[in-house]
């Protein structure tokens, strides 16, 4: 199946419209039941539910050329020793869900390619910390990753004033058997409802969400246990951009599953302001001359703000 099929671009956005945009109250929420993702839910195997699921259309690790993403750099997105997400927003910043993040030292390795035998970085969470009462959680890594590691920008859509459905891709444990730090398969689906202050488990925060209803997407997904953390991105301007981190699973009124994640562009503020106070050097490549071993000079990456017309 070609990429374009599975990949919706927001050079190309969605019309829908939300299904709801306001926040959230008793008679709003007293229909949906929700839990965090760790911590249970229908799904006991751990694997995000991926219409259509094969594992080399979909498993990250497979390195099959069929992958979804497979013209998409996942340097930047790692499972830690100790199962959980992080996503780097800079060579040495990384996000993830501040109910289930990793405690300082625990040891990651992020991979360079699809290829589970090709080039890694093994690093370990320093420190982390929570973004006001919400669910979102910063944190710095010991060592800054390579430069040939990938970061992803924040899109630039907050809500409101912007009002229109986003297509979403939506990371989780794979069905398939691989190890710990490979268990990584992505699927889509249309975030279509956004509450604000949305409130479970003492965190508190804005929140889009996805309902696992649309026959007509392809690969529909829907989170289940251990997907706690993983990032939700999309497609802008050609380029994998970041636009939230799961949160929740539950269902609504009408017995639908629903996902839910915490909405990153409308904390961008608070999350530039980290990495802007953590900024480190990238740890350079080596690199062979003509008669010598020696460090190429690289420049630091800059940061792109990506504008998405939806």
């Amino acid at each position: 199946m070609p990429h374009e099929a599975f990949v919706i671009d927001l050079s190309e956005p969605s019309r829908l419209g939300f299904r709801a945009v306001n926040r959230p109250n008793q008679s709003t929420f007293q229909s949906l039941c929700l839990s965090l993702i760790c911590l249970g839910g229908s799904h006991l195997h751990g694997a995000i539910q991926i219409t259509g699921f094969s594992s080399v259309t979909n498993d990250r690790f497979a390195n099959d050329p069929s992958f979804v993403l497979n013209d998409q750099d996942l340097s930047g997105v790692a499972i830690a020793e100790d199962g959980r997400w992080l996503t780097m927003l800079s060579s040495n910043v990384f996000i993830t869900a501040d109910h289930y993040a990793s405690p300082n030292d625990t040891s990651v390795t992020f991979y360079g390619t699809n290829d589970p035998l090709g080039s890694s970085f093994t690093t370990t969470v320093q420190s982390s910390m929570q973004i006001g009462s919400t669910d979102i959680r910063l944190g710095v890594l010991t060592d800054a990753l390579p430069t040939d590691y990938a970061a992803y920008d924040i899109l630039n859509y907050p809500i409101p004033p912007n009002t229109n459905a986003i297509p979403v891709l939506m990371f989780g444990r794979s069905e398939t058997a691989f190890p710990q730090s490979q268990d990584m398969a992505i699927g889509q689906n249309i975030m279509d409802q956004f509450y604000t202050d949305v409130l479970v488990s003492g965190n508190v925060g804005d929140t889009g969400v996805t309902t696992f209803d649309s026959p007509g997407v392809p690969y529909e997904a829907q989170l289940a246990t251990f997907d706690s953390g993983a990032p939700v991105m999309v497609i802008d301007g050609g380029e994998l951009t970041i636009v939230g981190v799961n949160w929740f699973t539950g269902t609504d009124g009408a017995s639908n599953e629903i996902s839910g994640f915490s909405y990153l562009p409308n904390y961008a503020t608070e999350i530039e302001a980290y990495i802007a106070e953590n900024a480190l050097s990238p740890v350079p490549e080596p690199a062979l001359t003509s008669l010598v071993f020696g460090l190429v000079a690289l420049g630091l990456a800059t940061r792109r703000n990506h504008s998405a017309s939806v």
